[in-house]
């Protein structure tokens, strides 16, 4: 049994990191003898604990796109609206990844940002542009048409 104690903040974190990459690298060394060597404590459990929400949430948000795609088209039943979800998504992403950029110039960005901006873009639009869309197709079937609720609401605002 062996304990370190880090002491100061700037160093702490860069000599954590380092004593758990060297623990990561002993205990693949030693894994096929039968032994195992772990660390234990704030810093290795902050960095599991982030490494585990980066995997998650990349695994689920993935996962979901093509159930998210099936509810969609089922029901809007038009595959011509089924773009659009897509588009917004990607244009939320490079929006955000732009100004986290410009952001991560001027200050410490945390490792779980970038994570964490692409799932809620992602998420974010596809619900939102599913919303509208599902709005569009119940007046289009409606009775007055599209081009006059256009016009409603243009003389409403105007």
């Amino acid at each position: 049994l062996m304990q370190v104690i880090f002491s100061g903040d700037a160093p702490r974190r860069g000599a954590a990191h380092a004593l758990l990459e060297a623990v990561r690298s002993l205990d693949e060394t030693l894994a096929p003898k039968g032994l195992a060597l772990s660390c234990t404590g704030p810093h290795a459990l902050e960095e599991a604990t982030h490494a585990q929400a980066r995997r998650d949430i990349g695994v689920h948000s993935v996962m979901f796109l093509p159930v998210a795609a099936l509810i969609i088209h089922v029901h809007l039943r038009r595959l011509s609206l089924m773009p659009l979800p897509a588009l917004c998504a990607a244009a939320a992403a490079l929006t955000s990844f732009a100004l986290e950029l410009a952001v991560a110039r001027r200050t410490a960005v945390d490792q779980n940002v970038p994570t964490l901006m692409a799932f809620l873009s992602i998420s974010l639009c596809i619900d939102w542009s599913f919303f509208l869309l599902a709005r569009f197709r119940e007046e289009e079937e409606s009775s007055l048409g599209v081009a006059t609720h256009a016009e409603l609401v243009h003389r409403a605002l105007f």
